[in-house]
């Protein structure tokens, strides 16, 4: 029998993309073992569950980039300044010290972007349970691979439930929309 391995996963946090990374490279360790190893022969099932990283989204999206103000402070991403262009070099070097401290490049996002709305995952997480109904991790994986895509890749709002649905209908969770 498989192992079950869960992870939380909020939409938006970029430590969950590279943790799922890590996760899967760890897997992948332990099956390429040696035949005579007892890891070569472990199973494992790999489930997100949910986790409300920010309860007081609504289903009003809003900029990701005007959250993050709000959560850290403004003063934190413009330095006290009121130059807009400063404002954005600021907001780009914030960007890149994030990148790099998480380091998203093993995350395998390559075009990840900063910008884009945000709203509540109620929804994201909904559709994430029902692919794990109808086909465990065979149809929740490529699908949170998908989400995780839209997200970081596409400025896709994880509560939309018009992207969500396209979505889980192109993983196959859903017939049709």
């Amino acid at each position: 029998s498989a192992s079950r391995l869960i992870e939380s996963s909020p939409p938006f946090s970029p430590f969950c993309i590279l943790g799922l990374r890590y996760l899967q490279q760890a897997i992948a360790t332990a099956q390429s073992s040696e035949a005579s190893s007892p890891l070569a022969h472990l199973d494992f099932e790999l489930e997100f569950k949910p986790f409300l990283l920010d309860p007081t989204l609504t289903r009003e999206p809003i900029d990701k980039r005007e959250k993050y103000e709000a959560r850290f402070g403004k003063e934190s991403l413009q330095d006290g300044g009121n130059d807009a262009e400063e404002s954005k070099e600021l907001w780009i070097e914030f960007v890149s010290t994030l990148r790099t401290s998480i380091r998203l490049e093993e995350a395998h996002l390559a075009n990840r972007v900063y910008d884009g709305p945000v709203s509540s995952t109620h929804d994201y997480h909904r559709v994430l349970h029902a692919a794990w109904a109808k086909g465990g991790q065979d149809l929740q994986l490529p699908l949170a691979e998908r989400l995780f895509s839209g997200y970081f890749e596409h400025q896709q709002d994880p509560g939309s439930r018009t992207w969500l649905a396209k979505e889980a209908v192109a993983a196959g969770v859903f017939s049709s929309v």
